[in-house]
């Protein structure tokens, strides 16, 4: 079934439309059209084949070279072939990146498990981006996005929290690429909340964007400052109490001189249940290395259906699990998400172990820059 439903979801991705590069439009005659629809790569797992093991990579790879054998016998323009060339090699990487990521989330359900081979994403240490003709493939941005991170992820990139904006930059051999994927990556940070980091960071890249896109950013950034104060790296953590599925009191001050991570979050979060599994990484490697840390996964469930789901979920884990998860009473209605202005999960906040804020917009586990916050959080309270 979940094989069933992404096949039909990527069909969409690929012939949701008219593609444009440059002055072109693609398809613009009925003879590209059919060679398009003909020839849609669809990354495919065969019977007795695990996914993304290195044999159903192979017979991927099989695969995209059979198109490039009709692409070049086709007769069609040179341009066109260039650019199907570069959209169904962009559509490859992201389906070769997105999806582990979809297995991870929703495969055990489904009976499905995704065991990547040793340097999976090896493959990424030779991809330049240096082709400006990835921008008319519809999920260009979440391919570009992904690649950052998991380069990030296998040490192929620097793991810079002061610096992120730098190290993308450098690595996106196109500038009319660079200069788009800064300017759509700052917007969803500051949507995200990470203003702060991008005060810091925005002169180092602004050669890079428009001068209108800087305005832009500048202006929100002064914006969101003003409306986040009572987050504001160094303010105190309001006082709430939240319970264990047990009816235990959580509070803050219980785990004064250890660094806090809290996760807000909910049952019927789909974004949350994906960086579900890298919370739980990062929980387990901490505890492995004697941390003084703590991750804290606070719901915001209400009612008896969420809360029955909230508390099967919780029940079901082993009795040793490294992550403290508690209800807060009122969820999106308590006066504490209102103060804190938490709009939308999943939603991060850092405290140090003095009990004020390191981070009111801490970055969500899958991004491999977390870990540094908290490290740095930790580094402080030895300081």
């Amino acid at each position: 079934m979940l094989r069933a439903l992404t096949t039909f979801l990527l069909s969409l991705t690929v012939l949701m439309g008219l593609h444009a590069q440059g002055n072109n439009t693609y398809p613009r005659n009925e003879e590209e059209r059919r060679f398009m629809e003909a020839n849609v790569f669809l990354f495919r797992t065969p019977e007795g084949m695990k996914p993304y093991s290195t044999d159903c990579i192979a017979y991927n790879e099989q695969k995209i070279d059979s198109i490039w054998t009709r692409l070049a016998a086709s007769g069609l323009p040179a341009d066109f072939a260039e650019w199907f060339r570069a959209y169904t090699e962009t559509s490859y990487l992201y389906q070769r990146l997105n999806g582990p990521r979809t297995l991870l989330v929703f495969g055990p359900s489904a009976g499905l498990q995704a065991e990547l081979p040793a340097h999976y994403y090896d493959f990424l240490r030779d991809e330049p981006f240096d082709d400006a003709r990835m921008l008319s493939y519809p999920k260009w941005f979440e391919t570009l996005k992904m690649s950052m991170e998991e380069m990030e992820r296998a040490g192929m990139i620097e793991v810079d929290n002061d610096h992120y904006l730098s190290v993308y930059a450098r690595r996106i051999g196109s500038q009319e690429l660079r200069s788009t994927f800064l300017t759509r990556f700052i917007d969803l940070q500051l949507q995200m909340g990470y203003y702060e980091d991008i005060a810091q960071q925005i002169g180092e890249v602004t050669a890079e964007m428009p001068d209108t896109a800087v305005a832009t950013v500048r202006q929100k950034v002064e914006e969101l400052r003003g409306q986040t104060q009572v987050v504001a790296r160094g303010a105190t953590l309001p006082p709430f109490t939240a319970y264990t599925v047990d009816g235990q009191t959580f509070q803050l001050s219980d785990y004064a001189g250890k660094a806090v991570l809290l996760d807000f979050w909910y049952t019927g979060c789909i974004p949350c249940k994906a960086e579900a599994p890298y919370l739980e990484a990062l929980a387990q490697q901490f505890r492995e290395e004697g941390a003084k840390v703590q991750i804290v996964s606070v719901s915001l469930d209400t009612g008896d259906q969420l809360m029955a789901a909230w508390r099967k979920a919780v029940e079901s884990k082993p009795a040793d699990h490294p992550i403290l998860n508690v209800n807060l009473p009122g969820g999106f209605r308590s006066d504490l998400v209102k103060e804190l202005g938490i709009h939308s999960v999943p939603r991060m906040i850092l405290v140090g172990a003095d009990g004020k804020i390191v981070s009111g917009f801490a970055k969500r586990p899958s991004d491999a820059k977390l870990r540094q916050e908290i490290l740095t959080a930790l580094s402080a309270r030895a300081e």
